[in-house]
């Protein structure tokens, strides 16, 4: 019983991971296609939770735990995280 319940969990997993790869896939090809029409796609809009404003307005050190705690939200990878924190400290 248990090797069908972790049979079961690995099929799950598998096919989570393999969306989450086609999804990255999809956003570099959109990424390309963007640039080679010329549209600037570096401005971006970031919805920060109470949190995460939170953490980086009461001290800026606590940027660290603020990038953690938004890649935890959003699955975010660690540059797209890096960007959307630095952009929100910008704008403060």
């Amino acid at each position: 019983m248990e090797w069908l319940i972790l049979v079961g969990f690995l099929m799950v997993m598998g096919s989570y991971v393999n969306m989450a790869s086609r999804i990255r896939r999809i956003e570099r090809k959109l990424d390309a296609l963007l640039r080679h029409q010329g549209v600037d796609a570096t401005i971006q809009y970031y919805a920060f939770s109470d949190r995460v404003k939170e953490l980086l307005a009461a001290d800026p050190p606590l940027r660290i735990e603020a990038l953690k705690v938004y890649r935890e939200e959003t699955g975010a990878s660690l540059r797209e995280a890096k960007a959307a924190i630095d952009s929100f400290i910008h704008n403060m």
